[in-house]
């Protein structure tokens, strides 16, 4: 009885611990990326992902979009 309550406990314990990271992207879908560059509101051009940041919200803060980071130059990383 004792062995079916420890392996219970045992169960749900590593039941709980899953892990919440966001599965990465494949390399195939990273060449898909492109990048927003945009000013925070520091004043501080940023260049971010469209993995982080979606090409509508990069609209909606006025962003530029780039194929490149290199294309977007000026981008505090």
């Amino acid at each position: 009885m004792h062995r079916y309550l420890i392996l219970a406990i045992f169960a749900l314990f590593l039941a709980s611990c899953h892990n919440d990271v966001p599965g990465l992207p494949a390399p195939d879908e990273v060449k898909e990326y492109r990048f927003c560059q945009y000013e925070d509101k520091d004043g501080i051009v940023q260049c971010k992902s469209t993995y982080e940041i979606s090409e509508n919200d990069c609209e909606l803060v006025e962003g530029k979009l780039c194929d490149t980071k290199e294309e977007c130059g000026g981008c505090e990383l």
